[in-house]
């Protein structure tokens, strides 16, 4: 099969199967306050708020709401970075390292409902093949 067959092949995939895998991806997909407070944590509990914005691409408006809104719900302190008095240092609190926990917890579950469905190897070929997309991506122009 050609580049150009294959290239066809994957668009009528992803229209003929939006719905199921639109399903998939959102069981899969952390959006706000979730993607900054899981970012946060990979990043081991404190980050600035740039670095969180840049990590989730996101407006410096939209991250200063969403951290307003975590640190609401406690998930997170605020405070001046000592290296640079012009930063906000965000640091996660233990009931925010719970929180991700749970998210942890649900995402692992949809990860071995899909390794019960795929089987080992197909299940691999697809974590190879994300892992390899992902490497990727930015050479792709949209």
């Amino acid at each position: 099969m050609g580049e150009e067959d294959l290239a066809s092949k994957l668009v009528d995939l992803q229209l003929d199967a939006s719905s199921e895998l639109g399903k998939l991806a959102s069981a899969f997909l952390l959006r706000g306050e979730d993607s900054v407070l899981y970012r946060l944590d990979r990043r081991g509990g404190l980050a600035n708020a740039s670095q969180l914005a840049d990590d989730a691409q996101l407006t410096s408006g939209r991250i200063a709401n969403i951290l307003r809104s975590l640190e609401s719900k406690n998930y997170i302190e605020r405070s001046q970075d000592s290296s640079d008095h012009r930063r906000v240092a965000v640091s996660i609190t233990p009931a925010g390292r719970r929180h991700v926990a749970g998210m942890r917890e649900r995402l692992l579950g949809y990860s071995n409902r899909l390794l019960e469905v795929l089987g080992p190897q197909d299940f691999a070929e697809l974590c190879h093949a994300t892992e390899r997309v992902c490497e990727l991506a930015s050479r792709v122009e949209m």
